[in-house]
């Protein structure tokens, strides 16, 4: 084991190259642990670390066939703007650190209630740590696929790439119309502390594999970090580099890209586990020290294969924000 220290930006990062050791910290906000009745309504809910803060909204519990309300065979949350319930509900930290809603599923709340007012769309907002706003939009397919509890109505929406690095997300339910009066549900959010936000794209190496840079581990607490990089060839080396913003530029005549801009003057040379083609891997612990919070910068991880014209292929890129 060896630890290497650089300068990033005006900041320093302790770095560990080693098996891994950090908690992953990634949650599942599912609602099973809130022993309620069926339509029960709430103002905030707390959630370990997170927070679901509306004026008016409901949980609700579907394991019995109810004859028309969205399905997944578990409870679910609820809430619709306008109408009776007319408010948005907000997802943030109870601690205000930044956090990645990695995915979730969603649903119109009713579809089998003729002339119900559903959502037909879910409109999310989100306040990034620079204190901008964002907005994406998530299309709902308008089907009720189980009224009696027999299928899953929800809609699995993967937002990696998506999303950045966020404060706080407010869910609000679009009707066809485009107002804000539709009704819907939510379940099963995939939420993990703060850094990253991945861009870009790898390139295809030994066996067609494309090496990944991904960011497991952000512990607003602890500070501690974690860097993975896998689907690499075994036994290889990888270079892992730094820079303060995005960049696309191709390398000659390939598929690969140059994700990072204004490269620091520093880079790891990693050596990697694993035996063939996409088998391997390495993992980096760290971490950040306190004069590095809202640190932002860029990373990318060049992998030595020897079946790349080039002699090499190139992973995703990383956008880090120091919690």
């Amino acid at each position: 084991m060896r630890v290497l220290r650089a300068s990033l930006a005006t900041a320093a990062i302790a770095v560990t190259l080693a098996s891994p050791s950090v908690a992953q910290v990634e949650e599942i906000i599912d609602f099973e642990s809130f022993d309620v009745g069926s339509n029960t309504s709430y103002g905030t809910l707390v959630i370990g670390d997170y927070r679901l803060s509306g004026v008016h909204w409901h949980t609700i519990n579907d394991f019995a066939p109810s004859g028309g309300t969205c399905f997944n065979g578990s409870k679910v949350f609820a809430g619709q703007d306008g109408g009776a319930l007319a408010n948005d509900v907000t997802l943030f930290r109870a601690d205000g650190q930044p956090f990645s809603l990695r995915s979730l599923d969603v649903a119109e709340l009713w579809v089998g209630l003729p002339g119900f007012p559903n959502a037909d769309r879910l409109r999310l907002t989100v306040v990034l740590p620079s204190g901008e706003e964002s907005v994406i939009e998530l299309q709902l397919d308008g089907v009720n696929d189980g009224p009696q509890g027999s299928v899953d109505d929800f809609q699995t929406f993967d937002l990696q790439g998506q999303l950045p690095v966020v404060t706080s997300v407010t869910f609000e339910g679009i009707s066809v119309t485009g107002a804000v009066d539709g009704a819907w549900a939510i379940d099963d959010l995939d939420v993990t502390p703060g850094c990253s936000l991945t861009y870009g794209s790898g390139c295809a190496g030994e066996g067609g594999f494309v090496p990944t840079l991904s960011n497991p581990v952000c512990d607003s607490q602890t500070l501690q970090v974690q860097f993975a990089i896998e689907n690499a060839p075994g036994g290889s080396v990888a270079v892992l580099l730094f820079g303060t913003s995005k960049l696309a530029a191709q390398i000659g005549a390939t598929d690969c890209h140059l994700l990072v801009g204004n490269p620091f003057p520093i880079s790891f040379t990693l050596p990697l586990g694993g035996v063939g083609p996409g088998a391997g891997f390495t993992f980096v612990n760290g971490v950040f020290p306190p004069s590095a919070t809202g640190l932002q910068f860029t990373m990318q991880a060049a992998i030595g294969d020897g079946s790349s014209s080039i002699g090499f292929t190139m992973t995703n890129g990383l956008e880090v924000t120091a919690p």
